[in-house]
């Protein structure tokens, strides 16, 4: 009881900070509710607030404005153009189109409502029309606001090479960050490389504190010029959650140089937690403050707890107690802290993206090499070219894009090694236990009988992060709006796929499918099967072969209907051109071909080499795949002509049918129906899609033979546990 107070009282600020962590946390994840909106989508409403937030186009067009009224919401502005001349902080009247954020209807699909709640929004407007009511008399905000957009002019003009990553490492602004880039540093695990940090603090506010002591200015004058100038910065930067911790964090530290008190990193840590969960108690929910605050508390615990003789000082340079440099034998043990740090996040990692590569260690060891050159390259790019001394500012950029072309490179073959990948969303329970072995093993690491014992139990817990406890063989029908996509679970991590697409929802492959597959730990992909070439049925399966080579999952084969060269359009040749670009093998399939993965064979049923029809749907893949005892058939957009010809098995009734073309009353006919009697029958259709699918006259149809109707249009995505004895439905719906 003694040590335990002797613990408590050496940090206060941080315990107490830790003690108010589970009130935060009861109140974001069980009293918050959001508040009823009066309204409903497509409805036109006219709102007032106050904008508190705006994101601007390349050639000076308001995109979107954040305003907190009654309702926090955001404005997107579409065809209406709205000059930047409106300053953050003025009262405005909006006239626009309500709609809800959407809300996932697949696993592991982004939940947009959340995301903005955690933020305040509850709701967008797509706006006809806006007007401004009143000014603010001291337009502070947009007074940065207009300088951030000065500084990044600055560097897009004097640093062309990097100047879309510099101003991200800068300013936060990613309007011009190459996209392939920043997928290709997230796989990698890379991700924070370009978020600003503390080590941007100790660039900017530590800079600034040591020249001027340099230059004979009184410790506590320099100071409070540092100060000012990293709340200038931050300022500049936009108060996100990282920057405000590093923000307050810094401020502490050289509070506690000037008093002459040592920098306790969990005490500045328990303020600004504090700080930021007062403010807005629900970004306890949100990713990037989860990231954050995780990482660095691992490492104050790691130095305060495991190593009391070690502490990280300002620029990145480590010291012990006594400002003598480490001895050669300690940087031994500081090379640990990339491991930490990866064992820290990863359960966090896997809850928000569903994946995580074990390479980014060694990666993040060589990172922390060359992050402070790159940051103070990229400043020097920017200062050089703030005064007009464009061919030093060239330099620092050619310098600069030097560096990051070793770090795109590293990132590359790192996102190549598809063994080094971890994919699954584990529960909250997983969680809970992993953190408490990690926290046991962290805390009392010298204590352990041997490092063999820590090596097995976090091999163990890492492993039951990985575990996925869905049974498997299953199929997954997507909900993916008006289209189809059709998983069908072969192994712990493998499927096969029929058909990826939709009409009603942008990059269903990357937004949905992906997003679906990483959640389930399902990394290899055995056979895209493709039915026919309309859209809603094909242009979703690009994205997976364009990410088949760097990324955690591998597409095997593409397989297409067996047609004649003539039958084959552009969105075909377009889908075989990338798949031999990405080194993913192609077939085709003709009636009376046989595939056998594993406990699942699959027939094909459809198209027939000797009945070419010009209606593609006619021509269109059908699949008969045999689960044990479970028959399956999945038939793409065939219509009555293709079931008459159908050479059905005698004495089958198949136990789940995939309804073609969405429902629509020209499938699915009354004989065809009475021959495949499906238990199941299963709908992929939008909800309220123009089309009317699925038809009342095919929805009465398979009423008046007894089957289970599930529509994704109202349940969200659809999954059919396929057991031995009986078949169990779950629908994913929020």
């Amino acid at each position: 009881m003694r040590k335990i107070k002797d613990v408590l009282s050496r940090r206060p600020i941080f315990f107490g900070a830790l003690f108010l962590v589970p009130f935060f946390a009861i109140y974001a994840c069980f009293i918050y509710t959001a508040p009823a909106l009066p309204f409903y989508d497509g409805e036109s409403v006219v709102l007032t607030g106050r904008i508190c937030e705006k994101t601007v186009s390349e050639n000076g067009d308001v995109d979107s404005l954040c305003v907190k009224g009654e309702y926090g919401f955001k404005c997107y502005v579409n065809e209406f153009k709205l000059s930047s001349a409106i300053p953050l902080g003025s009262v405005v009247l909006v006239n626009g189109t309500f709609k809800h954020f959407r809300s996932p209807t697949n696993p592991g699909e982004f939940d947009s409502a959340r995301f903005y709640e955690n933020r305040g929004y509850l709701f967008y407007l797509n706006v006809n029309d806006i007007s401004v009511v009143s000014s603010p008399k001291f337009p502070v905000k947009e007074y940065f606001f207009k300088m951030r957009l000065h500084c990044i002019e600055i560097v897009k003009r004097s640093c062309p090479l990097e100047s879309g990553t510099i101003n991200t490492l800068l300013f936060g602004d990613r309007t011009g960050l190459d996209p392939e880039r920043q997928n290709s540093y997230k796989r990698a695990g890379l991700a924070h490389f370009l978020v600003i940090s503390g080590l941007h603090m100790s660039v900017a506010g530590g800079g600034v504190y040591t020249l001027l002591k340099r230059f004979g200015m009184k410790r506590s004058r320099a100071a409070v010029m540092g100060m000012g100038f990293i709340l200038f910065y931050g300022s500049l930067a936009g108060f996100s959650v990282s920057v405000l911790r590093a923000v307050i964090m810094y401020l502490f530290r050289l509070t506690a140089d000037v008093i002459n008190r040592s920098y306790d990193i969990l005490s500045a840590l328990g303020v600004a937690s504090t700080v930021t969960l007062i403010s807005n108690p629900l970004q306890l929910r949100d990713s990037s403050f989860l990231y954050s605050y995780t990482a660095v508390l691992v490492i104050g615990l790691y130095f305060s707890y495991v190593h009391r003789d070690l502490q990280i000082e300002i620029f990145g340079n480590v010291y012990s107690k006594d400002g003598s440099e480490f001895r050669s034998a300690k940087i031994k043990e500081a090379a640990v802290i990339p491991l930490i740090v990866y064992l820290a996040l990863l359960p966090i990692s896997l809850y928000f993206q569903s994946y995580s590569n074990l390479l980014s260690v060694p990666l993040n060891l060589c990172l922390g090499l060359l992050t402070g050159p790159v940051i103070m390259l990229a400043a020097l790019g920017f200062l050089f070219g703030g005064i007009k001394l464009y061919f030093f500012a060239a330099l620092a950029d050619f310098f600069c894009a030097l560096l990051l072309k070793v770090v795109d490179g590293l990132s590359y073959i790192m996102s190549t090694c598809h063994f080094a990948y971890i994919a699954n969303k584990p529960g909250l329970s997983i969680i809970f236990l992993y953190y408490v072995a990690f926290g046991i093993i962290l805390l009392q690491r010298k204590r352990m009988p041997g490092k063999c014992v820590a090596v097995v139990v976090m091999s163990t817990t890492i492993s039951l992060l990985s575990l996925n406890p869905s049974p498997y063989p299953s199929l997954s029908v997507l909900d993916v709006d008006q289209g189809d996509c059709i998983v069908l679970r072969t192994g712990k991590h493998s499927a096969i796929i029929s058909d990826c697409g939709s009409t009603g929802r942008s990059e269903v492959g990357k937004n949905v499918l992906y997003p679906y597959l990483l959640s389930q730990g399902i990394t290899t992909v055995e056979d895209i099967f493709i039915s026919h070439s309309d859209s809603d049925h094909i242009n979703g399966i690009s994205y997976l072969l364009e990410n088949s080579r760097t990324g955690p999952i591998k597409v095997k084969r593409v397989v297409f209907p067996y047609l004649s060269k003539e039958m084959w359009d552009e969105k075909f040749e377009e889908i075989y051109d990338l798949a031999l670009k990405n080194r993913v093998r192609v077939s085709a399939v003709k009636k009376g071909d046989e595939l056998n993965y594993g406990k699942i064979r699959v027939e094909v049923l459809n198209p027939s080499p000797r009945r070419i029809s010009e209606d593609p749907n006619t021509d269109s893949t059908v699949l008969w795949a045999s689960v044990g005892d479970t028959d399956i058939l999945l038939t793409g957009d065939a219509t009555e002509e293709t079931e008459k010809r159908l050479a059905l098995p005698d004495n089958v009734s198949f136990e789940i049918l995939k309804v073609a073309h969405h429902g629509s009353k020209f499938s699915s006919s009354g004989m065809f129906l009475q021959e495949v009697t499906p238990t199941l029958s299963l709908i992929s259709a939008g909800k309220n899609n123009r089309y009317g699918h699925p038809h009342k006259e095919t929805i009465k149809r398979l009423e008046n033979i007894g089957s289970v109707i599930y529509q994704t249009g109202q349940s969200g995505a659809i999954t059919v546990y396929l057991g031995k004895k009986k078949l169990k439905v779950r629908h994913y719906c929020r």
